[in-house]
């Protein structure tokens, strides 16, 4: 379900929140905890690529790989790249060789035909990335190839194995493994389960925004995103086809899933923003203690100070939840302070504050805290 509310010059339409009780968010958060995460490199989620699902299943394989490099670096807080049985660095010309078990996508043989043409493939697709310029000493965005040559053979060991090669500039894998993009923790479980490239895409920028519990990005800064072309044309079939259907995904194979806030200007069926409100199971279990406090307190002010009905006051602090009560309560602090200071011109209390906070938890959905994401 979702409600349409009226802003200045628009309006927005906002989904419902998450319907997770207390309990269930600490039983999941409780679980993840314990559930193997990945370290996805920043560089890798602000490409612009279209990729195929299997494709970017060959770069979530190459980024595991890279995983003791990664945290190596990240330790120590340098950039190197050193050599292992999978990874082979050649500095007399500057590439970097990674191989992989063909059988390690987990597809059955008689479907290798075309993992191995979606493989062989991906020096062909160009990519948006940054590089950069020792010329103007500043970093550029273009397009190139992320990786230059693919090869796939026999191993020589095991004739039943096959490998595929992928061949990366040396730079690029800098890109990888260096600390000065930064990093972003990803459940290992959750990129397994998804069969979408566009949930696997979502997926990676909301747990990137996760600690902000807003991701905000135009609607055609999406598109471009998620490489859709001229497919699902209209909104309300993107919507349907990738939003809500990634949003289902999300809930139920994720540690971070979202809510949508779409924002439209009069007269246009497109909406000019999305803000993706996110949820934390990983946020529950840290917060979980000073977020019922913190309600516990609102809701004492509701029955206790301003004697506002009971079923009224429980209808309302339902809709205080982990992800917007710090928002809510600094916002509750200030209008009791209002109210204090203009309480003779406040004819009813209980009314103007019931109303106002409604407001306040509305706005909440569709605010922007955060500032439209600029990739790169």
């Amino acid at each position: 379900m979702s409600r349409k509310i009226i802003t200045n010059g628009g309006y927005c339409i906002v989904s419902d929140e998450c319907t997770l009780d207390d309990a269930e968010l600490k039983k999941l958060a409780d679980s993840i905890v314990k559930q193997p995460k990945i370290i996805q490199p920043n560089f890798f989620i602000d490409m612009r690529y279209d990729y195929k699902f299997i494709q970017l299943q060959a770069l979530l394989k190459i980024t595991e790989l890279l995983q003791p490099i990664i945290r190596g670096n990240l330790e120590k807080r340098i950039t190197e790249i050193p050599g292992t049985d999978q990874v082979v660095v050649h500095r007399t010309t500057s590439e970097v060789e990674i191989m992989l078990p063909l059988s390690c996508f987990g597809m059955r043989k008689q479907y290798y035909r075309i993992l191995k043409d979606a493989l062989l493939a991906i020096p062909t697709i160009a990519v948006e990335y940054p590089k950069w310029s020792y010329e103007i000493k500043a970093t550029l965005r273009g397009i190139g190839a992320l990786c230059t040559y693919v090869a796939i053979r026999k191993d020589e060991k095991d004739k039943r194995r096959e490998l595929v090669h992928f061949f990366f500039p040396i730079e690029v894998v800098a890109c990888m493994v260096s600390p000065r993009f930064g990093f972003t923790k990803m459940l290992t479980q959750s990129l397994e389960r998804f069969d979408s490239v566009y949930t696997t895409k979502i997926y990676m920028q909301i747990c990137r925004f996760a600690d902000k519990g807003k991701w905000i990005i135009s609607y055609q800064n999406l598109r471009k995103l998620l490489c859709v072309g001229k497919k699902f044309g209209r909104y309300d079939n993107f919507r349907s086809r990738i939003l809500k259907e990634v949003e289902t995904e999300l809930q139920m194979n994720s540690n971070h899933w979202f809510s949508l806030a779409e924002c439209f200007r009069n007269g246009n069926n497109n909406p000019y923003l999305l803000i993706f409100n996110i949820y934390s199971a990983e946020n529950e279990r840290r917060n979980l203690n000073h977020y019922k406090k913190t309600r516990d307190k609102m809701l004492e002010t509701m029955l206790e100070t301003l004697k506002i009905n009971k079923t009224t006051a429980n209808s309302l602090i339902r809709k205080v939840n982990i992800r917007n009560y710090a928002y809510i309560w600094k916002h509750h602090n200030r209008l009791l302070a209002y109210m204090a200071q203009n309480s003779e011109d406040i004819i009813r209390n209980q009314a103007y504050y019931i109303r106002t906070m409604e407001q306040i938890i509305d706005k909440e959905k569709y605010s922007q805290l955060v500032v439209e994401q600029q990739l790169f």
